[in-house]
């Protein structure tokens, strides 16, 4: 079934789920992906991170508190296996009196969550990094609206599944949950024919509202809105479009919002709306330029409802890591003999781009490569351990390759710990999701580099003291949360978190391909003393390299 069966409890619920690995010779794991986990940061379900990959023929419980209201959804961490159907919504919703939009919307109706993904004709490890090489690049040939959509042929002709339809009466407003669980390199716009979306929560975070007409997400992202059905009854189209760098690929999807008292329910021929180019107001719009004004909102232009720690808009914050990310480009002849040479124990980690060119994705010049053991619950698995490009490990290693090793950033408890992130050698249209495990963040700056050219560290650093010049004026009016953003091509962002929740969280670009083959990290808060017991009987794993023994 795809996609998987849909979680929806109460705030506060208890939430128990056993999965059962029956696929074999392959590990799996979920991720609960939003979910802050603290007090449960054992269940987080990242391999090598949090816990020990579920192995084939094996049961693991997670079991945690469901202490967030919002629009989540679970999903495979581990490989490629998400584009292949292993995900799932996950709502949480809370009491009316402790909602703040509760009088914006009359019904919030559990079929009226919307899941799109992307699809491929081949099983997605098909394309893995570094085994393949007759399947290259890592467009989608299709997008899915909760499971469902139909697929036109080179010859016009097309696949008659039928499409995802949701029912609703004139003159109600509808709460709606869209959830992107796009594992590759498009965005999505979404938009709904002859509709206003009232946006009113990002990635589980309440908002101020804010009416637009099309919501652009990347992978992971989650947008809450308000429908209200004040159109005459009939049958509207529900668009999905690959944006960005698959923008020119006519990847898309269509479902159907049903008005049910409809005397007659005709929906106008597909081909005329899937060709309007009309977006009006824009939330995230891929340009990266931030312009309410002219209909353009990005997430830094968004404002927090409910409680607010002022604490976030401090002037200096205790910990700021300034972080680049890109790519590692084996081009040549000579870097080629690198990336197979016969005088290395393997090959680094890699991933066959489009063009079949060979790659090895970086945060700070550095290719994460992940412990044999998760150091949540064990102290072994630390041989390539590193705090970014200047640790002493990756000085020792210089070459011609990248830095490559567990990628750990250390954070003190209860610190304001500040971002700054960007992107380091653009490729055209190519903008990538980032997310963070554990918590989310307030975002307060993003931005790109208007010339034709990358962006530099000199260009952060004056970034950086704009920044710094506004949180000195108190320009910042209670900025925004999520937990994956969308970083502007050629450009960047700033965000702001308190470290409350002790552990080893991730941070990795969303698209899968990327974050299997380096471009992820680590961020430990706090000490192991911090952390609540290990569960009795929890999995270990590790290397096992014992004395050779001759008997």
């Amino acid at each position: 079934m795809i996609p998987g069966p849909q979680i929806q409890v109460c705030k506060n619920d208890y939430i128990v789920v056993d999965v059962k690995n029956q696929a074999d010779g392959t590990e799996v794991s979920i991720h609960w992906h939003g979910l802050f986990q603290k007090n449960s940061q054992y269940y987080d379900g990242v391999p090598f991170v949090t816990q020990c990959p579920i192995g084939s023929f094996s049961t693991f419980r997670y079991q945690f508190k469901a202490a967030q209201s919002g629009t989540y959804f679970w999903h495979s961490h581990v490989s490629v296996h998400r584009l292949d159907g292993q995900y799932g919504p996950l709502i949480i919703r809370e009491p009316d009196e402790d909602n703040p939009h509760a009088d914006l919307y009359d019904v919030d109706d559990p079929t009226h969550v919307i899941i799109i993904s992307d699809w491929m004709h081949e099983l997605a490890t098909d394309l893995y990094p570094g085994l393949s090489t007759r399947n290259e690049g890592q467009k989608p040939e299709n997008v899915l609206i909760n499971g469902l959509g139909q697929f036109k042929f080179d010859n016009g002709s097309k696949t008659a599944i039928e499409l995802a339809t949701f029912n609703v009466q004139p003159g109600i407003r509808y709460r709606f949950r869209l959830i992107n669980g796009f594992t590759t390199v498009c965005l999505s716009g979404f938009s709904i024919q002859s509709h206003s979306l009232l946006l009113i929560a990002q990635d589980g975070a309440n908002i101020q509202p804010i009416y637009v007409d099309t919501i652009i997400t990347g992978a992971g992202e989650r947008m809450d809105f308000v429908l209200q059905t004040n159109m005459t009854a009939s049958s509207y189209w529900i668009h999905v479009k690959g944006v960005g760098i698959c923008s020119d690929e006519s990847i898309q999807q269509l479902a159907i919002l049903k008005y049910e008292t409809a005397s007659e329910n005709k929906i106008n021929d597909s081909s005329t709306y899937l060709n309007d180019t009309s977006h009006g107001i824009i939330y995230n719009p891929i340009d990266g330029v931030c312009d309410p004004e002219s209909g353009s909102i990005c997430p830094s232009n968004t404002k927090t409802v409910g409680p607010f720690d002022e604490n976030i808009l401090k002037n200096k914050p205790d910990v700021r890591f300034i972080l680049s990310f890109g790519f590692h480009h084996y081009a040549s002849t000579d870097t080629l003999d690198d990336l197979f040479s016969a005088n290395q124990s393997s090959y680094p980690i890699f991933m066959v781009a489009a063009k079949g060119s060979d790659v090895t994705s970086l945060i700070d010049s550095v290719s994460n490569i992940p412990a044999s053991a998760p150091p949540l619950s064990e102290s072994e698995g630390w041989e390539k351990f590193c705090e970014g490009k200047d640790s002493d490990y990756c000085k020792r290693n210089v070459g011609t390759l990248p830095c490559a090793c567990t990628h750990v950033r250390h954070i003190p408890l209860n610190s304001l710990v500040e971002v700054v992130i960007y992107d380091e050698f653009s490729m055209d249209y190519l903008i990538h999701p980032f997310h963070l495990h554990g918590t989310n963040f307030h975002v307060f700056d993003m931005g790109r580099v208007s010339e034709n050219r990358n962006i530099t560290l000199q260009d952060i650093e004056l970034v950086i003291e704009m920044h710094e010049k506004r949180l000195k004026e108190n320009m910042y009016d209670k900025p925004g949360q999520k937990d994956t953003i969308l970083i502007p091509l050629n450009g960047w962002v700033i965000f702001r978190y308190i470290a409350v929740n002790p552990g080893y969280w991730l941070f990795h670009c969303h698209f899968d391909w990327h974050s299997t083959s380096g471009m992820q990290m680590i961020f430990h808060v706090g000490n192991q003393s911090d952390l609540p017991s290990i569960p009795q009987g929890f999995p270990t794993c590790g290397s096992f390299k014992p004395h050779v023994c001759i008997i």
